[in-house]
């Protein structure tokens, strides 16, 4: 049955039960009399000609009443596992958003207790020295767990759902990456350090191409959404860090 039918069986529902309580009750005394164009004397028994004429009223009217019933009932159940699909999605949001906001934290720690004879954060980045007598093993090891850091955060933050979270999510991480590490590493160990990185670290390949990207990623994507201004000397770094990417 389509919509409007069962629309206008919900609206006159009451009338249609009335008229056919209304004509079970008028039937019998209509078929006990004799009428001048009908003697239901000769239709067999009274009882039989009342039950084969009102059977099909009620039945019909039980019927329209049973699946009236089934049709509000099954409006209820599509209301109701949207309610619960709507809170499942709800909650899953609040898992990853939690998640998220963890990830940045660490993140952001990290970042500012990466440490380098004495110094640390951003200004221990600023003076890292490739090779330097008494280098703290595993400084370049922390800074590329650190990029991996940004690239599970991204990733993330890519698979919601929600773009309004989503682009929030974007805005703070790149921002983060913008500020602490991308011209903090340019200026030293990109543009200064790399090529006795790559000559003396096995895991060059992997740290140099790493920033590279999320560095180009983060420049093309703060333009685009105006949080940055773009200039001819971004356009350059751009093209040259492009060159380590594989």
């Amino acid at each position: 049955m389509n919509k409007n039918f069962i629309k206008f069986l919900e609206k006159h529902i009451g009338t249609i039960t009335i008229v056919a309580c209304g004509l079970i009750l008028v039937l019998p005394s209509l078929l006990t009399r004799k009428w001048d164009w009908i003697d239901f004397s000769l239709t067999g028994q009274i009882g039989d000609t009342i039950g084969g004429i009102t059977a099909p009223v009620i039945g019909i009217t039980t019927i329209l009443l049973v699946y009236l019933t089934y049709s509000s009932q099954k409006e209820e159940l599509a209301k109701t596992r949207e309610f619960l699909e709507d809170q499942n999605k709800k909650l899953q949001l609040e898992q990853v958003v939690n998640s998220i906001e963890n990830l940045i934290k660490e993140t952001t720690y990290f970042i500012d207790e990466l440490e380098y004879f004495g110094m640390k954060g951003v200004i221990a980045i600023r003076n890292y020295e490739m090779g330097k007598n008494g280098e703290i093993i595993g400084f370049l090891d922390e800074f590329n767990a650190i990029l991996i850091r940004f690239e599970i955060l991204l990733s993330t933050i890519r698979g919601l759902e929600n773009t309004t979270v989503k682009g929030n999510y974007l805005d703070r991480v790149y921002t983060l990456f913008y500020s602490k590490i991308l011209w903090n590493t340019k200026a030293n160990i990109f543009d200064k350090q790399k090529h006795n990185i790559k000559l003396r670290n096995d895991d060059a390949n992997l740290i140099i191409p790493k920033y590279a990207r999320l560095s180009v990623n983060a420049i093309e994507y703060l333009i685009a959404r105006g949080i940055v201004m773009t200039s001819g000397d971004k356009e350059n770094n751009i093209a040259e860090l492009r060159t380590e990417i594989k």
